[in-house]
């Protein structure tokens, strides 16, 4: 038996994007798209996640630029909107990750690599002043 999953699937445009960032590097946007911790990245690159293990599904945004332009959210929004539901079944999954093009990539990450929405980056406002957001 498959746990309930505890939040609705995702659906654009009401899908928030996450920001995440795994060991030191840089925050990348992600959409989830389960967030019951069921699932562990394949041994094989090209192959997508398995319900193995203990982290959460999302897909990421590999494209170019480290933000979150209007290129990555539309691109990050239309995958959410066609991705399975969960339960996913592997033959779904495989359809989907199938159909995402070269700048998303479907990951299992650990739920203390997901900081929460994805915001503005940091303003500076004047020389000696605090950091601040928009």
């Amino acid at each position: 038996m498959t746990p309930p999953s505890f939040l609705p699937a995702p659906t654009a445009p009401g899908t928030p994007v996450q920001s995440a960032s795994q060991g030191l590097g840089l925050p990348f946007p992600l959409v989830v798209l389960d967030p019951m911790p069921l699932w562990s990245d394949a041994a094989e690159e090209q192959m997508p996640p398995e319900r193995t293990g203990d982290g959460i599904l999302a897909v990421r945004w590999c494209g170019a630029g480290l933000g979150l332009d209007e290129q990555a959210q539309a691109a990050l929004y239309a995958a959410a909107a066609r991705a399975p539901h969960p339960p996913v079944s592997a033959d779904d999954l495989a359809q989907f990750h199938a159909t995402l093009g070269d700048d998303l990539r479907m990951a299992a990450l650990p739920a203390s690599a997901i900081h929460g929405p994805w915001a503005q980056p940091a303003v500076h406002r004047s020389a000696g002043s605090r950091w601040r957001t928009p």
